[in-house]
């Protein structure tokens, strides 16, 4: 989300062997928008998927808790 909020943000990274790892940054994603539309639905679908299964996650969390 801090990435689509224009906020900082850290991660850190480990592997137990050999692994790629890619990055997006803000003009790449722009780029992205703009070149390939189709992959870039996609790819914000995929994000609406993933930050939708972290509200469900949450919601259950909170009412398990009352």
């Amino acid at each position: 989300m801090g990435f689509f909020r224009n906020a900082r943000r850290a991660a850190a990274i480990s592997a137990e062997g050999p692994a790629v790892i890619y990055s997006l940054d803000g003009p790449s994603l722009k780029r992205m928008q703009e070149e390939h539309p189709e992959i870039y639905e996609h790819f914000l679908r995929f994000v609406i998927r993933v930050l939708a299964d972290r509200i469900e996650f949450a919601h259950k969390a909170i009412t398990a808790l009352t």
